[in-house]
């Protein structure tokens, strides 16, 4: 019974091994290009898995991307670590600045590897910015912020309001 139950555990490490990492949120990011006018609009924070107890306090972060290149982040939440697997917020940040959007790098999707983009609002002379990376296949995008290792999970994602 135990060369048995060695012979599994052996084949199972050896599976695990091999598989490599998987980050949960590849198969969202997005891997065309948008069209800007389907990116412009208003954001709110949908969802995060970072602290489940963290009271926000009657906020309600948004990210606002205008047609004219500028933006605004409102009520986002600067995200500490507490250890691996907790995170508390730090700060909020509410600032005004310019946005763009760009290749983030790159995930692997079905049989291929693709670029996935992203979109970034900055502020250079407070020097703030927020960069997320850009999520679905097709419009509405949302965007999606990961935290620590992309393997882990951890993120928080702003969906567009129609």
């Amino acid at each position: 019974m135990n060369r048995a139950f060695i012979a599994v555990g052996t084949l199972l490490f050896l599976a695990l091994c091999c598989c490599g990492p998987y980050s949960p949120f590849a198969s969202m990011l997005t891997i065309e290009k948008p069209d800007s006018v389907n990116v412009i609009g208003l954001y709110e924070l949908t969802g995060q898995n970072l602290n489940r107890s963290e009271p926000f306090q009657n906020r309600h972060p948004q990210i606002l991307i205008n047609e004219d290149g500028s933006c605004q982040v409102i009520d986002f939440p600067v995200w500490q670590t507490n250890d691996e697997i907790s995170y508390s917020v730090k700060e909020w940040l509410s600032f005004s600045g310019t946005w763009g959007m760009s290749e983030m790098g790159s995930v692997e999707k079905g049989d291929g590897t693709y670029k996935n983009w992203g979109i970034g609002c900055g502020n250079n002379e407070e020097k703030l910015n927020v960069t997320g990376e850009l999520i679905n296949d097709k419009p509405p995008y949302g965007i999606l912020f990961i935290y620590g290792d992309p393997d882990s999970g951890h993120g928080m994602d702003f969906g567009k309001v129609p």
